[in-house]
């Protein structure tokens, strides 16, 4: 999770168009479909890393991915208010909680 200048721009743009299309949702179709091919290549390493701890029947690879996202999109805005208080390595340290937590809960865990 770096904070470097480009990268910042980058989000930032980001950030700007999210809001604007929320407030006007007639460019929601747009940025979904900005969205969609990064999502799905992160669903299927998602899908995979759920295989891996034998979990891919009894989660599902779309809700850790909405999941994952939302660790990450948080964390990052959390970050360049506070670079000191979000380490650069907990994205990484919370998605290996998340996924003991999944393990831990067998086929508890339910899923969509």
């Amino acid at each position: 999770m770096t904070t470097g200048r480009s990268s910042s721009r980058r989000s930032t743009n980001r950030a700007e168009f999210w809001l604007y299309a929320v407030r006007n949702p007639e460019r929601t179709d747009a940025l979904l479909g900005q969205l969609r091919k990064p999502r799905a290549g992160m669903e299927r390493l998602m899908g995979d890393a759920l295989e891996r701890i034998g979990e891919r029947d009894n989660v599902s690879a779309e809700d850790v991915t909405t999941i994952a996202l939302a660790l990450f999109q948080g964390l990052l805005r959390q970050r360049r208010l506070d670079p000191a208080g979000v380490p650069e390595k907990l994205f990484g340290q919370a998605m290996r909680w998340l996924s003991a937590g999944i393990a831990a809960s067998g086929s508890n865990s339910g899923g969509r």
